[in-house]
Parts: structure tokens; sequence; C-alpha cells
């Protein structure tokens, strides 16, 4: 850029100095004279230039050194790795923070990088104490050097930062260049067998086999003439996700619910021949927020522990109406009525300790089997029941427990 930019400062001087044609003959001349040495100049630049260009379209650099396979000349250094740049969205999953790397995608069976322990899935941040910028920069670096050297290799993995020495060498393995290497005690080669990542998260439904002690529940139900919850438990429905926020450490959150609505048709009154239709509503709900430890044992099977910190409620609802209203009899239909109203809820504080298993069959889909055991506390003594938008204790009412055992199987989406 600086050659082509002295041309155009050359074009214009020549420009500069054309003759006026008012010009004496002397000054055109030696104007001349000028424009003559200043085209021989610029001629030179050009022919400089030119090869300055020709020599840089020509040392395109040689990707089989940067892939440890066969180059042109058998003694060039090679690392023996198969490489791709980071693109933001790879560097975002790997919680990679820096601007520059290059991500080894794969090494050769006998090449520089596996002896020094690199291995897949590994960015290499320096080499030789030198950021890396991309892929061309790793291979300008690795051809400054001979085989036989022994450069610092600083790579990502897992979250951490480590430091290997690495010996270059040809791609058949000749370290010839040097009869004994000493790898110093701040350079100790990594070894290491490939291990599964512990993902970057995701979400999907979440089914949730839920049994606590309907004993409360079901008594006021019988009384009322409507079938029990089934003692086994009841199925949940929910969602949630999480994300990786380093160190195998997953943020997220989760909600499941249940509701059950159920009409009968009873008689009621001193004789029992008032007919009226009873409706009951039953809804349960909970969520949280939930931090689980992944625990990458296997490529295809992380298990994980962590536990939710929540809230959630029991609401029940009892519709009793007869039907038979009446404009001018609204005052006798309130000193006695059939129609009625009842609204009882309580709330609490859930704590879950939970263990997961996740299952891979892609990248992205999964089966997540997860049991827990979910805790509860509430801070309002017995229920209260809601009339006319105002909350009044029941008097009476039991110390109702949420406490049971959580079972969920499901898909997952993401890692």
């Amino acid at each position: 850029m600086k050659k082509v930019f002295a041309l155009l400062m050359l074009g214009l001087l020549v420009a500069v100095l054309l003759p006026k044609e008012d010009s004496s003959a002397a000054e055109k001349s030696e104007l001349n004279l000028e424009i003559e040495q200043a085209m021989q100049e610029v001629s030179t630049e050009i022919e400089a230039a030119m090869q300055e260009l020709e020599m840089e379209l020509s040392s395109e650099p040689d990707l089989n050194i940067m892939l440890g396979l066969k180059s042109k000349d058998p003694r060039s250094p090679k690392m023996g790795v198969y490489l791709s740049d980071l693109t933001f969205k790879r560097a975002w999953e790997m919680h990679y923070p820096y601007c520059h790397g290059v991500l080894i995608t794969g090494t050769t069976s006998d090449g520089a990088a596996r002896k020094a322990g690199l291995m897949d899935e590994d960015i290499v941040v320096e080499f030789d104490n030198t950021p890396v910028r991309h892929e061309d920069h790793l291979v300008s670096l690795i051809t400054s050097h001979a085989v036989g050297d022994q450069v610092p290799v600083k790579f990502f993995r897992f979250g951490e930062e480590k430091t290997t020495m690495m010996v270059l060498q040809t791609a058949s393995g000749d370290i010839t260049a040097i009869d004994e290497i000493e790898i110093t005690d701040e350079f100790e080669p990594v070894k290491e067998k490939p291990r599964a990542g512990v993902g970057y998260g995701g979400g999907s439904w979440y089914p949730v086999w839920y049994t606590p002690d309907f004993t409360d529940i079901n008594q006021v139900l019988a009384g009322l003439e409507f079938r029990e919850l089934r003692e086994e438990g009841i199925l949940l429905n929910g969602g949630g996700g999480k994300g990786n926020i380093g160190n195998g450490w997953m943020l997220g959150g989760m909600g499941a619910g249940y509701k059950m609505d159920r009409s009968i048709n009873t008689q009621v009154g001193p004789n029992n021949d008032i007919n009226v239709i009873r409706r009951m509503r039953y809804s349960f709900g909970y969520g949280g927020v939930t931090l689980d430890k992944r625990l990458p044992l296997l490529r295809k099977v992380t298990p994980s522990i962590g536990f939710m910190l929540g809230w959630g409620g029991v609401n029940l609802e009892i519709d009793q109406t007869q039907g038979d209203y009446n404009w001018e009899h609204f005052d006798d239909m309130m000193n006695d009525s059939y129609n009625s109203h009842l609204e009882l809820h309580k709330n609490y504080i859930l704590f879950q300790p939970k263990a997961t298993v996740l299952w891979r069959f892609t990248d992205w889909l999964g089966i997540q089997v997860e049991g827990g055991y979910l805790f509860s506390y509430s801070w309002n003594t017995g229920w209260d029941t809601k009339v006319v938008n105002d909350n009044f204790e029941v008097a009476e009412s039991p110390e109702t427990s949420l406490d049971g055992y959580t079972i969920t199987i499901g898909p997952w989406f993401g890692f």
C-alpha cells in the first residue's frame, strides 16, 4: 500500500510539472528534463511493486504444514493437527474468553501435537508466547521455526488454560535436528485422555410424576361427593432450561403444574329434594431457580446433581348452583340459597434436591431422566379462604404438607 501511495504521489507530481503554454523555451526544456527523470522513477517503482505483488501471490501458505500431512518439503516443521478458525458462536459455547485463537478439530496419530498432549476441541491460544490470531498466522509461526525446535504452546480446554512444550517434527515424525530434548518442569507435556464436555445447556418440556400426601385434600373432596385424587401421584406438565455458567455449573429455571376440573349433580336440602350442580377445580403449581453441577464421565452420558429453590401453591375451588335465579326474590335467595362458592388456597416455599442423567443421541437431542424430592414449608398455619377478594383463615384447618418424590423423563434439546 505504501508503494501504491508513492506511485500516486509521483503521478500527481508529473501533472503539476507539465509545462504551461505560456512558459519560455528554457523553462520548458528544464521541465521536460524533470518530467523524464520522474517518469524513470515511476517506471522503476512500478516494476518493483509488480515484483513484490508476484512474490506475495506465489507465497501462499502451505496448508499441509498446518494439517500435518505430506508437503512439498518433507523437512518442513509440522504440528500434525487439523485446524479451524473460531466463530463467535463456537467460542461462546466453549466459554472461551478471548478474541483470538485457533480450534483443533483433529490430530494425526504420530504428530507433534498429540505427543505434546493436545487433542480434539482444544483451542491454541499462544504459540511460542505469541497470541495466535487465525489459521494462517499459526502456519507462519510454525514455519518460522526449524524441525526439532522446542516451542511452548498455550491452549484452552474445558474452561482452563494450560501450557505444554511441543517438539516440532517432520511429517514422518523425525526430530533429527537435535539429539535429545529435555522438558522443563514449567512445561510438562499434558497427558490426558479425551473426555466429554459438560455442554452449553438447553431446555425442553418437563413431565413430572409427583407423589405428595393427598389425605387432607381427599377428605374435603370425599365430603363433597367428588372422586378423590390418586394416592399414587399425579402427572404435572411444565418446562425449563439451563445454561453453562462455567466449570460445569448450569444455572436455569423450571416450572410445572397440574389442573383438574370435575362437575357432578347432587341433591341437597332438608329432604335432599333440591337438585344442584356442584363443580370442583383443583390446581397445583410450582417453579423456581435451578443450579446443577454436571459431571462429564462419558461422551454420551452426562450425570449431574443439583437443586431447585422456588415457590408453589395449592388452590381448591368449589362452586354450587341451583340455577334458580329470580329478580323478585334475591333477598330470599341470600337468606336461604343453595348457590355458593368456596375457594381454599395455601402457599409454600419449596426446595428440591435432585439427580439427573442426560443421554445424548445427537449434538442437540437427548433424553433426560431426573429424580428428586420436594420439601415444602408454609409460613401460614392451616389454610386460607378467599371471599369477595378478602382472605380469611380457615379455623381448625390442617397443616398440609407438599413433600413428595418427583420423577421426570423427557426429551432434552441442546447439550
